[in-house]
């Protein structure tokens, strides 16, 4: 009754693989990444930045963040950003939570609109788009399955994802100590922009420490 799995994101989209035999997990992977592989190489999507870091607990992987630059025909970025994690909460019970973000942005790093929406053991937490209409910033969704629709009293410019990379090349380049932006979340309160401060910490063997608040 067992059956082994496989899925890997890829600019194609989700690959998966399922196979029911006893044994072979070795030679299943192999043909697994050369599946996805070749799959890959037949897409018409090029990331020009494609980070996938893992997180682990007692030196066990239990999450992934992706983050997947590209631009589009008109020449704003595409940012699609996913977490998935999964967590112990007792000797015999795990927690799931999936995340998956999708924003354009101008190529000057600012926000032009996004969509996010979580999933916590199967279940939508929440789902919600930001975008500006008639100069004004809407957010329009649902969180715990109450209706959200609301214009922010913020009129200024939101900073991407994409443009949270381009302001740490120009403060790590500049001779300033720190810099400010704002940017858009979920986690917080969406009603309001996040306010970032990025300071330099520190720098040894060449390479320079950023934090961010």
């Amino acid at each position: 009754g067992l059956m082994k799995g496989m899925s890997a994101e890829s600019a194609n989209g989700l690959q998966v693989c399922l196979h029911n035999e006893i044994g072979y997990r070795e030679t299943f992977k192999d043909v697994f990444t050369s599946f996805v592989n070749a799959v890959d190489r037949t897409a018409n999507v090029k990331p020009f930045f494609f980070a996938i870091n893992g997180m682990k607990m007692q030196g066990e992987l239990v999450g992934i963040v992706s983050e997947k630059f590209s631009v589009d025909a008109d020449g704003d970025v595409e940012i699609v950003e996913a977490t998935s994690l999964i967590l112990p909460v007792d000797a015999n019970t795990v927690s799931s939570t999936d995340s998956l973000a999708r924003s354009w942005s101008r190529i000057d790093g600012t926000l032009i609109n996004t969509y996010e929406y979580t999933v916590e053991n199967g279940e939508v937490m929440s789902s919600m788009g930001l975008s500006r209409t008639e100069g004004t910033w809407v957010i329009e969704g649902e969180i715990q399955g109450k209706k959200v629709n609301s214009e922010l009293s913020y009129d200024d410019v939101f900073t991407s994802n994409f443009g949270a990379y381009l302001e740490t090349q120009k403060l790590a380049n500049s001779d300033q100590d720190s810099l400010s932006y704002n940017t858009w979340s979920l986690e917080g309160d969406p009603t309001q922009p996040t306010p970032t401060v990025m300071y330099k910490k520190s720098q040894k063997n060449g390479l320079l420490e950023l934090v961010a608040e």
